[in-house]
């Protein structure tokens, strides 16, 4: 159990708690999903979902590139040499609960843990969302064969939702995760700015 829990660690960033998270973990992704689905159920000329050359195909590769991406940001990050960075964030940090030696406690995060926690758990979604997208594209035509039409379609559109969910999910933090890095991290360390808009 011990050794699980060390894989799945990357997941920790979904425990953050945080006023505005919750936002960014459910609202956008949710809202995101909802207009992407609607416009393909209603286009005039349906999009081709599974399969190569697909929608599914279009996302995989794209996580292709992210991944990379994610681990150099990690890397970036965990090396980065800025007074401030760690420090608990200035504001209303964010917090992790934790469990150390049997006593459970409430840390507040610095920018670079922060950050760490972020780009980690990208790069562990991005390659767990790569190998289930590759992996349907290769049985979906085996599953349309196996399955009743009606429970294939119902079965797919189900999978699609939730994996762009999911995606969305993993695109909007990525564009925190930005600008975090693009701004965040370069302003002064005057806690007056920082606190204003963190």
């Amino acid at each position: 159990m011990k050794s699980l829990s060390r894989l799945l660690r990357p997941l920790d960033y979904v425990r953050i708690k945080h006023p505005e998270k919750l936002s960014y973990d459910l609202l956008f992704p949710f809202l995101s999903t909802l207009i992407i689905v609607t416009i393909l159920i209603f286009l005039p000329k349906p999009v081709k979902l599974l399969g190569d050359g697909g929608l599914l195909d279009a996302i995989v590769q794209l996580l292709q590139m992210l991944t990379g991406f994610y681990i150099a940001s990690l890397a970036a990050i965990a090396t980065f040499k800025k007074a401030g960075m760690d420090n608990p964030m200035p504001g209303e940090p964010p917090t992790l609960k934790t469990t150390s030696r049997g006593k459970i406690r409430i840390d507040q995060l610095t920018r670079r843990r922060f950050l760490c926690l972020m780009f980690g758990y990208l790069a562990f979604t991005s390659v767990l969302l790569y190998f289930v997208g590759k992996g349907a594209i290769l049985v979906s035509d085996n599953m349309s064969i196996l399955l009743p039409g009606i429970i294939f379609a119902l079965l797919k559109w189900v999978f699609i939702t939730v994996y762009l969910f999911i995606a969305s999910h993993l695109i909007i933090t990525t564009l925190l995760g930005l600008y975090y890095m693009v701004d965040r991290i370069h302003r002064t360390d005057g806690l007056i700015d920082d606190a204003r808009d963190e």
